[in-house]
C-alpha cells in the first residue's frame, strides 16, 4: 500500500485589520437586533449577548464559571439559566441566522454541505443518545448524532441548521422516553437523508441560494433525496457507494463495475484535492452524461489511484449545469464529502 501523506500544517491566523475591529461594535448591535424576536424578554437578551461576548473572548475554557468571570459576574447562574431554562424560539433564531448569512456572507456560488457528526455521551438520558456509529470515534459508541447543513462561500463558511437524529427502536418507538426529554410522544422516525432534506427545504424557503449541495454516501445513496433535489432544480454532487445502480437512458450502470473493468475508455485523470488520506489522483468517467436530464445529469465514479478493487470504489452522483467540472467547498469543509477524497 502507498504511504499516507502527512496532513498539511495549519496556517497561522492572519492579523486583524484595526479598521475591521472598529466595526465589531456595529456588528454586535446588528446581531442583537436580529436575535431580539427570538430571545423575547430583555433579561434573556442581555444574557445571550453576554454569552456571545464570552464565546468570542480570550477565555482559555468556555465553561460557565470562566464566561461569568469574563462578563464580570460573581457566579455562573445567569449563563446556566440561559442554557438550561430560558425560553426562546429556535425558529426565530434560525431566521435571524439565515438573514445574517445572506446579508453579510452571501455568495452566488455558495455550496451547501450536508453531513452528520456524533457527540459522545456517558449516560442514557440525553435526547437521542444510543449505541450507534460515531464518525468522530470511528466506531460504535454511546452518543448523540446530529445532521448539519453548512454554508461555504468565497468569504467564509458557517453552520446554517441542524436536526437531531432519533434512532427508531430506542427512541421514536418509545413515546414515554420521548416525553421524558421534552419531545412530543408522537415524534416520527426520520432517516438522516430525510433530515437533510428538511434542512435544505427550510433554507430554500428562507431564500438561501446554493449553487451546489454536496454530501457523502449516507445522502448520495438516497434516491429519494436525489430526486427531491432534482425536482427543486438544485445542482448537487453526492458520493455514492460502489454498488449503486443508475439508469441513464435505457441502460443501467453499477458505479464500481462501470470503471474497474480492463480496457474501459472515457477515463480522465484529475487531481481531486486533499481528503482524509492526503491528496488523491482520481479517474473520472461519465457514462451517458447529458442524456439523463436537461441539466446534464451524470454519474461520476471516483477511483482513488491507490485503490484497485471494485469493492473499494466509491463514486459521486452529479446533477448540475453541463461543463461545470466540480464544486469547491472551502479548505476546511472538504472532509465533509467522501472519506477518501476531497473537493
Amino acid at each position: 500500500m502507498c504511504p499516507v501523506p502527512a496532513a498539511p500544517p495549519v496556517p497561522a491566523p492572519e492579523p486583524v485589520d484595526p479598521a475591521t475591529i472598529a466595526t465589531w461594535t456595529a456588528h454586535r448591535a446588528d446581531v442583537a437586533h436580529r436575535l431580539a424576536p427570538a430571545l423575547g424578554t430583555a433579561p434573556t437578551q442581555r444574557r445571550a449577548l453576554a454569552y456571545l461576548d464570552g464565546l468570542l473572548s480570550g477565555a482559555e475554557r468556555k465553561n460557565g464559571w470562566q464566561l461569568a468571570e469574563v462578563n464580570g459576574d460573581a457566579d455562573p447562574y445567569g449563563i446556566q439559566y440561559l442554557l438550561n431554562r430560558a425560553r426562546w424560539s429556535v425558529a426565530e433564531a434560525r431566521t435571524a441566522l439565515y438573514g445574517y448569512v445572506q446579508d453579510h456572507l452571501g455568495d452566488p456560488q455558495a455550496v451547501g454541505i450536508i453531513d452528520e457528526t456524533a457527540f459522545l455521551k456517558k449516560g442514557a438520558h440525553s435526547a437521542g443518545v444510543a449505541r450507534q456509529y460515531s464518525g468522530t470515534a470511528g466506531r460504535v459508541e454511546n452518543c448523540q448524532v446530529g445532521v448539519f447543513l453548512a454554508y461555504a462561500g468565497a468569504r467564509c463558511y458557517t453552520l446554517l441548521d441542524a436536526e437531531l437524529y432519533l434512532p427508531q427502536k430506542s427512541w421514536t418507538d418509545q413515546p414515554a422516553r420521548l416525553q421524558s426529554v421534552g419531545l412530543a410522544p408522537d415524534t416520527p422516525f426520520a432517516t438522516k437523508p430525510q433530515l437533510a432534506q428538511r434542512l435544505l427545504a427550510r433554507a430554500q424557503a428562507a431564500g438561501v441560494a446554493l449553487a451546489w449541495v454536496v454530501g457523502d454516501t449516507v445522502y448520495g445513496h438516497s434516491g429519494k433525496l436525489r430526486s427531491w433535489l432534482e425536482a427543486q432544480d438544485q445542482a448537487y454532487l453526492l458520493a455514492v457507494p460502489a454498488h449503486e445502480r443508475f439508469l441513464v437512458g435505457r441502460y443501467a450502470y453499477v458505479v464500481g463495475r462501470g470503471v474497474c473493468g480492463p480496457g474501459r475508455g472515457g477515463l480522465a485523470a484529475a487531481e481531486c484535492g486533499t481528503g482524509q488520506q492526503g491528496r488523491t489522483r482520481v479517474r473520472l468517467a461519465v457514462p451517458g452524461a447529458g442524456r439523463g436530464g436537461r441539466r446534464g445529469q451524470g454519474v461520476l465514479p471516483v477511483v482513488p489511484a491507490r485503490l484497485r478493487t471494485a469493492a473499494e470504489v466509491a463514486g459521486l452522483s452529479r446533477v448540475g449545469p453541463p461543463g461545470l467540472r466540480r464544486a469547491r467547498a472551502g479548505p476546511d469543509c472538504r472532509q465533509s464529502l467522501a472519506h477518501r477524497v476531497g473537493l
